[in-house]
């Protein structure tokens, strides 16, 4: 048997809590994972994925999977919100994009592709 503690209790409905303290002398520390510590979208993650939800990465010249990680986003969290930007477009199966992507949407689908890349782009370089 490992020596340390294991612990794993359910709070609420999606909250997982798992706690392992290891034995002593082992560099890893004790490791803490809650489903409930999702990302925080912010505006301007949101316009990146309406830009590659309508015109993929190629023109960005980065993969979605570094868009996202530039974003600090898991990949599949990006992915799946660019398929709530396909669902607004009519083109999509994921049918319930959050408040903040529909006035994204909304305020941003008129805008020229050229135009919204250089705000996307912007939004990657770390430029305000």
């Amino acid at each position: 048997m490992w020596p340390g503690v294991f612990k794993v209790g359910c709070v609420g409905a999606s909250t997982l809590d798992a706690t392992y303290i290891l034995r002593p002398g082992l560099e890893q520390a004790p490791h803490e994972t809650n489903m409930t510590d999702q990302h925080k979208w912010t505006e301007p993650d949101d316009i990146v994925a309406f830009y590659l939800s309508r015109y993929g990465p190629s023109a960005l010249a980065r993969s979605v999977a570094a868009a996202a990680e530039k974003l600090a986003i898991e990949s599949g969290t990006l992915q799946m919100r660019i398929g709530n930007f396909k669902f607004l477009d009519g083109n999509g199966r994921l049918n319930h994009p959050a408040k903040q992507s529909r006035r994204v949407y909304d305020e941003y689908k008129d805008i020229p592709e050229k135009e919204l890349r250089a705000i996307a782009a912007r939004i990657l370089s770390g430029q305000k």
